[in-house]
């Protein structure tokens, strides 16, 4: 059984996790030094952006409503596991943690597709189709998700304050089950020009395979945004108002389909690090074979400039030129007494 005090746990590590890995994103590709363009910088714009949403929209609420139901269960935990959202506070708490979440996973979709237009201009693509028609997909279905969320109820302090049974916009289940799936038709939208892109490169194998896992990662993303349709979906069609453990059930989806496509966009950036430590460590090799062979060449030369001072020594002269003519003298041997 999922725990309030595992909520918050998964909670704060996810957004510890996310914020990590985008400023680790930001800074590796600031190392490359390449030639930065404006879909780049709105990129990384909406990356953070979509860290400090999930942090303030997304987490101070809902931790806060997961602390004040460890208190509440502490006081009468029976009561506390079917309590549902019933004063207004705990309902303006979760209609601001839903227009977090909401808001977060549109900047993450909106880093994807600044970061793949980004892509289609470098490559110098023809077939931009695909593109146009996702960001087409990205951007009606949340303007109309947010136009759902703020005018399904009128006024909207209907939200907090229930005066039908339509309301609030979070619990409604006409309102969940179409943003959740226009939730899954944008992330599969976002994968059309990302096949488009990589049918038009040539790819080796191994790339085309980091590639694969990368994309599974963030199908992940899909899979939970699947099965909170159909889990709380479900849950909402029998009672209709959540309760608690409803709550946490949808608070833990909605952290792995934050963390996944955080995890999937910020993966092709450490493939590339992947790749240059690669090519940096087969450098150095090649570098230490090549002095190798360098220090091997000169250890054969001072040999051969030893036994030359030997033979001196000695009084062996061996091939010494005339002073006039191209030959050589035969090999003569004299020995000093």
């Amino acid at each position: 059984m999922l725990t309030p005090e595992l909520s918050i746990g998964f909670k704060l590590a996810s957004n510890f996790i996310c914020i990590t890995l985008i400023t680790t994103r930001y800074l590796i590709l600031r190392r490359r030094r390449s030639q930065k363009s404006s879909s780049q910088t709105l990129c990384h714009i909406s990356a953070f952006m979509a860290c400090i949403l999930d942090n303030t929209g997304a987490t101070i609420p809902g931790v806060w409503l997961a602390a004040k139901e460890v208190t509440r269960a502490r006081m009468n935990p029976v009561a506390a596991e079917q309590e549902r959202f019933g004063n207004s506070h705990d309902l303006k708490l979760i209609f601001v943690e839903h227009i977090g979440y909401y808001l977060t996973m549109a900047c993450i979709k909106a880093a994807y597709m600044l970061f793949y237009t980004g892509l289609y201009f470098r490559a110098d693509c023809r077939r931009k189709i695909p593109l146009y028609i996702a960001w087409g997909i990205y951007a009606a279905s949340y303007i109309s998700g947010l136009f759902l969320l703020f005018f399904w109820c009128h006024p909207l302090s209907d939200n907090w304050h229930p005066t039908n049974p339509y309301c609030s916009s979070v619990f409604s289940l006409p309102i969940f089950t179409t943003l959740a799936l226009l939730n899954i038709i944008t992330d599969l939208a976002i994968l059309l020009p990302l096949f488009t892109l990589l049918s038009s490169l040539r790819l080796q194998p191994l790339e085309k395979a980091s590639l694969a896992v990368i994309m599974g990662i963030g199908s992940i993303s899909i899979v939970a945004s699947m099965v909170r349709l159909v889990v709380v979906g479900k849950r909402l069609k029998e009672k209709p108002q959540m309760d608690w453990d409803t709550a946490r059930v949808c608070f833990l989806l909605c952290i792995a389909e934050i963390l996944f496509a955080v995890v999937a966009f910020v993966g092709p950036s450490f493939r590339g690090v992947f790749i240059g430590w690669r090519k940096e460590r087969s450098r150095r090799e090649s570098k230490q074979e090549v002095i190798q062979e360098e220090f091997c060449d000169k250890r054969r030369f001072r040999v051969f400039e030893g036994c030359g001072s030997l033979s001196d020594e000695k009084g062996l002269r061996v091939g010494t030129p005339k002073s006039s003519g191209g030959e050589t003298e035969d090999t003569e041997f004299s020995a000093r007494i």
